[in-house]
């Protein structure tokens, strides 16, 4: 639908997501006092006949389809008096009912001002970004549905995932993770966890505990999103009173051996430094070994694990002489 250039004049308020709640006739049962404002005694009429006729039409084919689809418009809203706005229009059924029937409802907002509020929300979620960024949590997203997971956390105002994919895999990678302890409580808790999000709880609060000295490693809330029902999303929280190592500072951090950091501690250590806020410089270097695989293939695994550990001692060496 092409947008056409009208005269605004006559109605000077703004048309900001205007609710309608019509018919199947699409003559209105209810709507804000705004679009009556708008529309004056002309709101008897069905909204099909305050629009372009084409659009007109299409509402009518949309309430009167055997299987209902929203839909969309960029059309032109006229009170058939003296004023005209180029809007956006949404049809999609509600929860709304008269006398028992459920009614449709049309949102409509006035496609000149939406600029201005895309450019306000960015700004507002530019502002949370930043917010979320001072704390040291995590966020997670579950859909219900799809039973997959994003568990996330913000470094200079950008999500950076953590994990994504189905529930299971989660469980999976917890369990790997404390592979060779008494995993049967984590388990309990894990299980707890996926009840509260398959479930689709309201809200829930719960703790992980592995054992006895670890009391209080992670502190979860979690709720049901009201506008998203398909979705539960919280907060991971490390207990605050309780003193605990770094992963990267531990020996299960590094390969066994070459002695370099894995993969997870790697990122942990460079989330730690992102969110320093002491100003200081810091440096990545990154170091690539010509032929790697073809050194790896020719002369086997172990040769290059000491070769690795060789190569790591030699930059040890050199950076710790200030060289």
């Amino acid at each position: 639908m092409r947008v056409n250039s009208v005269e605004q004049k006559g109605y000077a308020n703004r048309i900001m997501d205007w609710k309608i709640f019509v018919r199947q006739d699409l003559v209105v049962a209810k709507a804000s006092e705004f679009f009556y404002e708008f529309v004056g005694e002309n709101s008897f009429r069905p909204v099909s006949e305050l629009l372009l006729p084409e659009d007109g039409e299409l509402l009518k084919k949309a309430v009167e389809a055997d299987t209902f689809q929203p839909l969309e418009l960029i059309t032109v809203l006229h009170n058939l008096k003296d004023s005209v706005r180029n809007v956006y229009l949404r049809l999609e059924q509600s929860e709304q009912t008269e006398n028992g029937i459920p009614l449709y409802q049309i949102t409509v907002s006035d496609i000149h001002d939406l600029e201005n509020r895309n450019l306000r929300l960015e700004q507002r979620i530019l502002k949370y970004r930043h917010f979320m960024t001072l704390e040291d949590v995590y966020f997670f997203e579950y859909l219900i549905e799809q039973d997959s997971i994003t568990v996330y956390k913000y470094v200079n105002e950008r999500a950076m995932n953590q994990f994504e994919g189905p529930m299971n895999a989660l469980i999976r990678n917890v369990e790997q993770a404390h592979e060779g302890s008494d995993i049967s409580r984590l388990e309990d808790q894990l299980r707890t966890f996926c009840a509260h999000l398959r479930n689709g709880d309201d809200f829930f609060e719960m703790e992980f505990v592995s054992g006895q000295e670890d009391k209080g490693i992670w502190k979860v809330k979690g709720a049901r999103i009201p506008k998203k029902r398909d979705m539960v999303a919280g907060i991971i929280t490390p207990d605050r009173n309780r003193e605990k190592e770094a992963y990267y500072l531990t020996p299960a951090a590094r390969d066994a051996g070459t002695g370099l950091l894995n993969k997870r501690a790697w990122t942990e250590y460079t989330i730690e430094q992102l969110n320093c806020k002491d100003h200081s410089t810091r440096w990545l270097v990154i170091i690539d070994i010509d032929d790697f695989k073809h050194i790896n293939d020719t002369y086997g695994h172990i040769l290059v694990t000491r070769s690795s550990a060789e190569w790591r001692r030699s930059c040890r060496n050199w950076w710790d002489s200030g060289a």
